[in-house]
């Protein structure tokens, strides 16, 4: 069985890292890249760790200090996504976008004290105080926070009718997906014996390859034009007001910032 389980997740890995670069060239070849800069980032790191973990023999310590120090670079770079998200979320509102940046991330922190509040369950199942253990341990604490911050900014984007590019609300989306799925991993990782994490770890990266393929299915620049209207189907009039009352705030937060 655990012959089976190396030999699929190879194949995952194989499939995931193909659809990586699947996602780098869409990105370059329809100059997405510079508006999604710290997802393709992402992406290209991704592969470049991928790359050395193959190619650089590395002992266990070394190994170690290596993962460590790309997890890390990893959550600065999660943390960048989510603002990137949420700058594409607000592009036509610039007023409330400049504005409520602040209170954004007020929103992460408190987020991410929440997230860290939840992680007592996994520090009580370490018998040793590992760095390692605390990496994977603020990994989930970090990944939490940022997938509570999309759902905050999709809640609001479900009351009001905004009209948004197709690609930016297929990003937000996936990438929200991608957070929940991240974060969950990490924590059986931490609870569950070696089998049922690595058997959980394959059920993720199946969604993760989902993810990459739908990212490379859908990101195109014709999506850039098309808009779609994510919020809550009011009536033609309800619509109106709401989109009015959203304007006006924006004006006003516009006014307030050039005084």
């Amino acid at each position: 069985m655990s012959e089976y389980i190396f030999r699929f997740n190879s194949a995952l890995v194989f499939i995931s890292t193909f659809l990586t670069v699947g996602v780098v060239i869409r990105l370059l070849q329809g100059r997405l890249w510079s508006r999604y800069w710290y997802f393709f980032c992402f992406l290209v790191f991704a592969l470049v760790r991928l790359l050395v973990v193959n190619i650089v023999p590395l002992s266990r310590k070394s190994y170690s200090v290596f993962f460590i120090t790309t997890e890390a670079i990893n959550l600065v770079l999660y943390v960048l996504i989510t603002l990137e998200i949420y700058s594409l979320l607000f592009e036509r509102y610039p007023g409330i976008q400049s504005v409520s940046r602040w209170v954004t991330l007020a929103a992460l922190g408190t987020s991410l004290l929440v997230a860290t509040a939840s992680l007592k369950p996994d520090a009580a199942s370490k018998s040793q105080n590992l760095a390692l253990d605390y990496v994977l341990i603020a990994d989930r604490g970090v990944l939490s926070g940022m997938a509570v911050l999309i759902l905050l900014m999709s809640l609001f984007l479900a009351w009001y009718p905004v009209s948004l590019p197709r690609n930016v609300v297929t990003h937000s989306i996936l990438f929200g997906v991608y957070f929940l799925a991240k974060a969950s991993v990490v924590l059986v990782r931490n609870l569950s014996s070696t089998y049922v994490s690595k058997s959980y770890n394959i059920a993720i990266s199946v969604v993760g390859s989902i993810c990459l393929f739908l990212w490379l299915l859908r990101l195109r620049p014709s999506g850039e034009a098309v808009l779609q209207v994510i919020g809550h189907q009011w009536n033609r009039a309800d619509e109106e007001k709401l989109i009015r009352q959203l304007e006006q705030v924006n004006k006003a937060l516009t006014r307030s910032a050039r005084e």
